[in-house]
This record gives C-alpha cells, structure tokens and sequence, in this order.
C-alpha cells in the first residue's frame, strides 16, 4: 500500500526513533518501510483529481468548438466529426493503456466515455430524433460499464453510477402517474445496474462506492413508489439499517448503508408518534403503505431485515436491524388496524419508542466506534423528538410549560457533550475483509490477460452503436415515401446543442372516444384495471390519408397494422391521450429560434416525414406556411348560446339534445342574429367548454381555419365561456383547441333532409 509523501516522511522519522530507543531493529524497520512505499510523484489522489477536472474542462472546449462550426458542415461531414472525434479520444486513452500508464489510460478512456454520450446525443440531432430520450442515457451508462470494470476505476464507476441514476429517475418521471407494475420493475433493473459498482466497491474497499449504492437503494425504492403514487414502503425504505449491520464495527463500507436506513427510518417514527396527526404534513404519511403495491421490493426488504437481524456483526448493529423490523411490523399494524382507535394510539406510542431507540443506538454507536458524526446523529434525532413532541402538547403546557422543555433540552446537551467527553466505551475499529470468491477472481485472473484486448473492442462496440443510429435512421430518408403533414410549434429550445423546435400533431392527440376504442380493442377490463392506461409499450398505428391539397392527415387511430397504404407507428406516452411517433423534434440553427418562436403565434408549420412501409418515419424538413388558414364554407360560431354544464364537451345532432346541453346569453351580439338556433337538418353542433380567448383550429378536407386567436369568440363574458360551433353535416373535421385535439368529426353519411326533432 503506498503512502502520500507526508505520511511516509512522518513514518519514516516516527520508526528512525523507534529503532533508536529499541523497541524495533533496522531489519524490522526496513521492512515496515519497504511495506508501505512512498506515492509515485505527481500521481497523488490532488493532482488525480485535478487532472480529470482538467480532462472535462478541455472535452467541453472540444465541444464548443464542434458546435461553433456545426451548421457551416453537412450531413455527411456532421458524422464524420462525431465518428472522428470519438475513435481519436479513445485511441488517446488507448495509447496511454499501452504504455503502462493506468491513470493516463483512465482519464483518456473517461473522455472517450464522455465523447460516446455526446455521439449519442449528437447523432439524435442530426437525424432529428425524439425517441425514448432515457433510452440514450441508458445506452451511455451500459457504453461506460466496460471500461469502469476492466480499468476497476473509481472515476468511471461514478461516471456510470451517476449515469444510471440519471437514467432511472428520468425513467420514472416520463412514466408519470402509471404503469405501477413496471416501474417496480425499472426498480429493480436500477438496482441491478448498480450491482456492478458496488461489487467494485466491497472488493477494493472503496466506501465512496458503496455510499452511492446504498444511496442508490434509497432512491430506487422513493421513485418507485411515489411515481405511481403507491404510497410507502417502509419494509424496503427502512432495510439498509439491517445491511449496515452485517459490516465489522468501524467497516467505513457501512457507513453509506447507515445514512441511507436512518433517513427514513427517522422520517417514519416521528410520523407514527404523532399524536395530532391531522394538524402535521409529516402525519399525512401514516397509514399509507401499500405493500402489495410493490411486492418484490417488499420481499427483497424482509430478506435484507432477516438477514441482518439474524448475522449482524456487533450488538448495535444488531439492535438496529431489530429496530428497522419493528418500524416496519408498526405500519403494517397500523395498516391492518386502519379505523380502530386503540390500535392508533398504540402505534403511536411505539412510533415515540423506536425514535427514541434510534436515537440511542447511534448514540451508543458514536461511543462504540469513537466516531462524533453517529453520536451527533443521535443528539439531533432526541432533540428533534422533544420538540416534535412539545409541538403537539404546546397549547396544555403554556409558557412554563416552554420553559420547562427548553430547561430540560439544554440540561440534556450539557449532558451529552460530557458524555461524549469522558468516551464511557471503548473506541473500536475493524474493517472486513475484501470481498473476493473465489469464483469470481478466478474469472478474473483469465479476463487479466485479455484486459487490453477487451477494451478495444468496448471502444470498437461503442463505434458500432454510434454506426448502428446512423445506419438504422438514414432507411425512412433513403427508402421511404415522403408526405407533407401539418404541425405547431410548441417550444424552440434546447440545453444541449443549439436550439430545436418541438412538434404537435393532430393525430398524436386523441380525443375520448378514440382513446376508449384502443382500450377496449386491447381487450380492457375496468373493473381489473379502472384507470384504463393504455401500456406504455403498445403499438397504435395510425393511417395517413392525402388530402386534395396534397398534405396528409392521419386517419382512426388503430391497433391493427394496415394491410397497405401510408402508415406512421405511435406510442402511448405517460399523460392520456397522447401518441408518440419519434419525429416531435427538429433541430434548427443556433440563434433562430426566436424566428420560429414568432411563427407558432402567426401560423402553422408544413413538415416533411419520410416513411418506410413498416411505419418507421423520419423527419426531412421543416417549413412554414405562409398563409395557412383559409375560411371554411358553412362553418360558423353560434352566438348567444353557453353550455349549461361549464364541462360540457360535446357533439349534439339534434334540437331536443341541443335544448338540454346550451342556454341562453343575455344581451345581443351585434355581429350576429342573437340567439340563432341551428338548422339540425343541414348542420350539427360541437360544444367547446372554457374556450373563450383560446386558440381553436378546425381542419376539414385540407383546409384549416382558426377561430379566436387571443380574442373573446363567444362576443361576450369572460375567458372561462363555452364556444358553440355549427358544422355541416357533410364534411369532417378535426378540432384542437390550444394545441390539444379535442374531436374527430365524420362526415355525415346518410340522407341530409332530416326531421329537426332528430
């Protein structure tokens, strides 16, 4: 093991007296020496980390310089810098590999990690792409895991760790408020991925490491249950108390897992002894634990508890995992026992005695170990208590009553200081040994020999995905047939390259009826399943038919794949009613998005889409129409009507439905007969609630009009007021209001002369 130069220059003056006063020979010190040699110069942990500081800094300059030229490149040229870029930066971490130098190699191959991620993100830009984005993080992170494990670097194991994360809660939050099932699932695949760094961690001692792991445990179990809003776990969330204490006592490997169980464990008890429960947020937490909700996460936490109740190293820590299962058969008391008062209040007083349990094994454990932090952990949790529990007794006790509390907090901190002073116990330390099967290291003494080659070809496999992007998005532009579709522009902005533009389309929103027919084609039970979400892996193709203007416009939304014909492939995103086709974003020139910004108020877009017979599309260019709206024939906006339900949105083809759904206005209109009822036998009537000094657009055979554009539609009241449009029973329209589309309207197929009582 080798020491910084000032440690080894103080061990080498310490053993040079303990020769001289006799209590070692030279040949002892020797090799007391030759056991701890001096740090090589300029490789110490300071000028390490100052180097890969300085590594970033240039890949951002690199970077900078790459976008400052990138709109002056084609296409072509645009991947031959990625492509080039990445294979130089790798070949530089390479060359340092080669030449024996590990931490040359490291930060060298860290930069080429990072160049990866920027070819993913790169690549997205110039093919205008708008898949899955956590997808491109998860495909980063597996692209840098090669290389953490065969260098066995602490910086790339952060790099992939921090990567994970990011791609985890990204995950869960483009998943919304669905999808339960699975974002236990994506839990779990989390965990996975971290199990890799925190092998490294345990084999080569590296608490840093494994503090992310256990860190990692928390979010893992926060973000999968909060997302679906399945309430707590405190099974799961409380289970790395019980695997801090299957470390040695003073292992600094527990210290992560210690942190990670008593941040919530702490959170839990002071909920559970609330005694006013109603009046606190923090009460709101109790009987809200769904274990059901997220059963593998569940029974992944009772083994941890068992097994750390059962092989704790020392009795603090065996004390802690007792306290850790306690919590837990609490809430699930208070679960089962929900309504029954005597059950409440006896939960309520354990929730008092396990804060104060923890509070008194981290204090015990802060003198065990010799370690202030733990001790001082303790204080704060007891401290915390009392004034919790003051804040609940506050109005009984009065102002004497105050004073006697604070009496008693600063008698009880004067105490703890003295405590801590005189050390009662025994400080005491013992790391665990490295954690080394046999297995395992016998796979890893033949990957030893191989080291060099494997990391090649991750560099030649990182290449190949980058190829891959580019090959598998060049198809739709090569081979496939080209439509011209309408688009808004929603927002121009972007944090990574440039500025970029995404796009809305009328057949990526749904409206009610068409939503309720994909899901009961899917085959939905309600009473299985009430929030009837489409799956987030569905396929929905939708047809695309070419109007008489030569635009495309998508057809009935569908699970089944057409059997011919132009079709584009959609995905259900987290929010309802929505469909996702990978082309929502296009990427304009640095400095232009301003431009485009001004137009989403003045017009809409034309969007050129390439699509392959298989649905796959892809975006060709963007362009905008200068004068897009046309005024439809037998379209008008009744006046002197209102829904009389303010959440009323509806189709009404007939005068006793019309009756019922509108009332009268007061006052007159004068830029229109007031009070005009509709003529039933020619036109129906689309009710809009809260659509007044919004933006509607009405699209019908090509054509697109927009009523209201920041104005009062309805000639009088307020923004909240409802908009009644007449249609021709002969046309079809769709009809979006504020960038959401609201209805499909078919045509009329029957006889028009129809009876007004209809």
């Amino acid at each position: 093991m080798s020491l910084p130069d000032r440690v080894r220059n103080w061990l080498n003056e310490e053993s040079a007296l303990w020769t001289k006063e006799g209590l070692i020979d030279e040949s002892q010190r020797g090799r007391i020496l030759a056991r701890y040699p001096a740090t090589e110069a300029g490789s110490g942990r300071m000028t390490f980390v100052l180097r890969a500081l300085g590594v970033l800094t240039l890949f951002a300059a690199i970077l900078l310089v790459i976008g400052h030229n990138w709109e002056d490149l084609s296409r072509t040229g645009r991947m031959a810098v990625v492509v080039a870029g990445l294979i130089v930066i790798q070949g530089i971490g390479l060359t340092y590999l080669v030449r024996g130098r590990p931490q040359g190699a490291s930060l060298g191959l860290l930069a080429g990690c990072l160049m990866y991620g920027a070819a993913i993100a790169l690549t997205g830009q110039i093919f205008h792409l708008d898949a899955h984005a956590p997808d491109a993080i998860l495909a980063w992170a597996l692209g840098t895991l090669p290389f953490a494990l065969l260098l066995d670097s602490t910086l790339l194991h952060l790099l992939y760790v921090t990567l994970a994360a990011i791609w985890y809660i990204w995950e869960m939050e483009q998943r919304g408020y669905g999808w339960r099932g699975s974002n236990e699932l994506t839990a779990l695949a989390f965990l996975l991925l971290l199990a890799p760094s925190a092998w490294a961690g345990y084999r080569n001692s590296r608490p840093v490491l494994v503090g992310l792991t256990a860190l990692g445990w928390l979010v893992a179990g926060s973000m999968a249950m909060s997302v679906g809003a399945a309430g707590l776990n405190p099974v799961f969330l409380v289970a790395p108390l019980a695997l801090a204490a299957l470390h040695h006592p003073g292992d600094p490997r527990s210290r992560g897992w210690r942190v990670a169980g008593l941040i919530p464990a702490t959170c839990l008890t002071l909920a559970l002894g609330f005694i006013n429960s109603g009046e606190s947020i923090i009460g709101e937490i109790r009987g809200h634990f769904y274990w059901n909700e997220t059963p593998l996460l569940t029974v992944i936490g009772l083994a941890a508890l068992v097994l750390g109740a059962w092989k704790a190293c020392d009795r603090h820590g065996r004390h802690a995992a007792w306290l850790a299962i306690a919590i837990s058969a609490t809430y699930t008391l208070l679960v089962l026992g929900h309504g029954n008062a005597a059950i409440a209040s006896l939960c309520t007083a354990l929730g008092n005695v396990l804060t104060l349990g923890l509070a008194i094994t981290q204090i015990r454990l802060g003198l065990s170990e010799g370690r202030l932090r733990p001790y001082v952990y303790g204080c704060i949790v007891f401290l915390v208590w009392l004034l919790v529990r003051y804040a609940d007794i506050h109005e009984e006790l009065g102002m004497l009553g105050m004073a006697a509390v604070l009496a008693v907090i600063g008698v009880g901190l004067f105490a703890l200081a003295r405590l801590w002073r005189s050390l009662s116990e025994e400080p005491v330390g013992e790391r665990m040994d490295d954690f080394r099967p046999a297995a395992m290291e016998s796979v890893l003494d033949r990957i030893q020999p191989r080291t060099h080659a494997l990391l090649i070809a991750a560099c030649a496999a990182q290449v190949a995905v980058i190829g891959f992007m580019v090959w598998n998005h060049l198809q739709p532009l090569w081979h496939g047939e080209r439509i011209v579709v309408r688009a808004e522009l929603v927002d121009p902005r972007d944090i990574l390259k440039g500025e970029y533009v995404i796009l809305s389309y009328d057949f990526g929103h749904l409206d009610n009826e068409d939503y309720l027919a994909l899901r009961k084609e899917l085959g939905w039970d309600e009473k299985k399943d009430p929030s009837g979400r489409l799956p987030e892996n569905t396929l929905v193709f939708v047809p695309m038919v070419k109007q008489p203007n030569g635009e495309w416009i998508g057809g009935k939304a569908t699970l089944t794949r057409p059997s011919s014909g132009i079709y584009l492939i959609g995905r259900p995103v987290a929010s309802f009613l929505r469909l996702h086709f990978g082309i929502e974003a296009f990427y304009v020139q640095e400095g232009k998005g301003v431009e485009w910004e001004k137009l989403r108020n003045s017009g809409l877009l034309k969007v050129t889409v390439a699509v392959l017979p298989n649905g796959q599309a892809g975006l060709v260019s963007l362009e905008a129409d200068k004068e897009p709206f046309v005024e439809l024939k037998g379209w008008r906006v009744l006046r002197g009507w209102k829904a009389a339900n303010e959440w009323n949105e509806e189709l009404v083809d007939n005068a006793k439905r019309f009756e019922k759904t509108v009332v009268r206005t007061l006052g007159k209109d004068a830029s229109a007969p007031f009070g005009q009822v509709p003529d039933f036998s020619k036109e129906r009537v689309v009710i809009l609630s809260h659509a007044s000094g919004l933006n509607i657009k009405v699209e019908s055979n090509g054509n697109v009009t927009r009523i209201g554009q920041g104005e009062r539609v309805t000639g009088e009241g307020t923004r909240g007021e409802s908009l009644i449009l007449a249609i021709p029973r002969s046309q079809q329209a769709v009809i979006t209001k504020d960038n959401r589309r609201l209805r499909s309207v078919e045509p009329e197929r029957e006889d028009p002369t129809l009876d007004a009582s209809r």
